[in-house]
């Protein structure tokens, strides 16, 4: 599904967030602006996300229109927001998760080739971004410095109570429908899909939900085809069921290597 921002009537808008953030992976903040910009004078904006983040300068740049916006910015966190969606999720005056939605904060991180001295500058220039990715979850959450940057270090998952506990989150809505979905197993990404659309996100991401996303059923889907290999009876007999029968309660890792004993753990932490 991806982005959609469009108008409900002259005064609301509904923006859809079901994609990675940034140029390269969803829309740019730029087209975001834009877009929102070309609706008029609308005075209420409701967002909805379930996308595992992407690019923290383009979310940010998101984040700060929107909290500029005269408009009332109502978040509703339909699945997942991960990374820099957390981020562009704190721009709400009223951030909404239903129950079996999560949240996910983390420290920065990039890519970079060079000598010792580059790797220096590098590492004090994440520094930088994670400070300013702290002081917009502090202005929302009222939360010490440090208590923030410890949730960061340590990679912290929340759950809508655990949200609403510490800041994170206004209100807990009822659960939404939701399943995590695994497409080609040996190559592709895991996704979340709700009503509304789907958010891909990598394994290695995947691996480390909490308990709370991990008792949410795997469906495997039929379209596209999968590369897992077909599970077999006790007689050997190969089985072929349908999309809506083919829901396995898979917890972790090792649930699904005994189910599919092909499937290393390696393969999904690739």
């Amino acid at each position: 599904m991806g982005w959609k921002i469009a108008a409900k009537n002259e005064a609301e808008a509904e923006i859809m967030l079901f994609d990675d953030i940034g140029q390269w992976w969803g829309k740019s903040a730029k087209d975001f602006v834009k877009e929102i910009k070309d609706l008029g004078d609308i005075t209420k904006i409701t967002l909805r996300i379930n996308s595992g983040g992407g690019d923290v300068f383009e979310a940010q740049a998101m984040y700060s229109y929107l909290r500029t916006h005269r408009a009332h910015k109502t978040v509703r966190i339909d699945g997942l927001a991960a990374s820099a969606a957390s981020v562009l999720a704190m721009a709400g005056d009223k951030i909404i998760m239903p129950s079996n939605a999560l949240m996910m904060i983390h420290n920065p991180s990039t890519v970079v080739w060079g000598e010792a001295e580059e790797m220096r500058k590098v590492a004090g220039f994440l520094d930088k971004v994670r400070d300013a990715i702290s002081a917009v979850y502090r202005a929302k959450t009222g939360l010490s410095e440090e208590k923030i940057r410890s949730m960061m270090d340590d990679e912290t998952w929340m759950d809508a109570d655990e949200a609403l506990s510490l800041g994170f989150c206004d209100e807990t809505d009822e659960a939404i429908e939701i399943a995590a979905c695994a497409r080609s197993l040996t190559e592709g990404d895991i996704a979340w899909k709700t009503a509304a659309g789907v958010a891909k996100f990598s394994r290695a991401l995947g691996g480390k939900m909490p308990e709370a996303a991990k008792k949410v059923p795997l469906t495997l889907e039929s379209e596209p085809k999968s590369t897992l290999p077909e599970k077999k009876t006790q007689n050997t007999t190969k089985t072929t069921k349908t999309e809506e029968e083919t829901v396995l309660d898979i917890k972790n890792a090792a649930d699904l290597e005994k189910e599919y004993p092909q499937v290393t753990t390696q393969d999904l932490t690739g």
